[in-house]
């Protein structure tokens, strides 16, 4: 299981730039989808398919008391590995989708507020959408051995999760920074607890604790 919170500065795609309106990011999630000539579907923690514009309307909508150059949301991917979606029959979404759900409750209750109060599953806003491919980058070691191209499909089970959340709670009332201080949210603790969550849903027991995907 690889679980990561994308730094837009490091990442290199200005899709994931989080300053203002996702929807570049999410203009960008749906690639997979044109490309094959489908419909992009999100989901979210009630419902399995919302369009783009649904999930752009939340995210952009919910900003209140956001500076200029403040993050308005933050993208994350939970990227199970080959043998984990084995388990769960391939590419599964209706089983990937109950495991982000489970993952995202557990990303709430992982900050801790100033005031000591406590964030739950409902208080956050995010959508999410699975791709079902990954494709090799010009920095991967096969493209530089010239045994693949860049932009070419990886082979395999490649199923991973988009999840954009926004930067404030549903009140817009606390900002959520899940990259900011340790004391404040563990990205790390969170990172394990998702490797748990999965294992615990789909009774799969992994052959090490650190078991990892291929980032995305």
């Amino acid at each position: 299981m690889h679980t990561k919170l994308i730094n837009p500065k490091a990442n290199g795609k200005n899709a994931y730039n989080n300053q203002g309106s996702a929807a570049q990011a999410l203009n960008y999630l749906t690639h997979e989808a044109r490309k094959n000539g489908r419909e992009a579907l999100f989901f979210d923690g009630q419902q399995d398919a919302l369009d783009r514009g649904s999930v752009l309307a939340a995210l952009d909508n919910n900003v209140k008391g956001l500076r200029a150059n403040e993050a308005k949301f933050y993208s994350l991917v939970l990227s199970p590995s080959p043998e984990e979606l084995a388990h769960i029959g391939g590419g599964d979404e209706a089983k990937l989708r109950a495991f982000a759900r489970e993952v995202m409750a557990s990303y709430a209750v992982g900050f801790r507020l100033k005031d000591g109060g406590a964030v739950g599953k409902e208080d956050l806003v995010w959508g999410a959408i699975i791709h079902q491919e990954r494709t090799h980058r010009g920095t991967d070691a096969a493209v530089r051995e010239g045994e693949v191209r860049p932009g070419q499909a990886r082979p395999g089970l490649q199923a991973h999760i988009h999840v954009v959340v926004s930067a404030r709670d549903r009140a817009q009332r606390v900002t959520l920074n899940p990259g900011g201080r340790v004391s404040r949210f563990s990205l790390r603790d969170w990172q394990e607890e998702a490797r748990v969550i999965f294992e615990r849903q789909f009774q799969y027991q992994g052959l090490t604790p650190d078991r990892k995907a291929a980032p995305a």
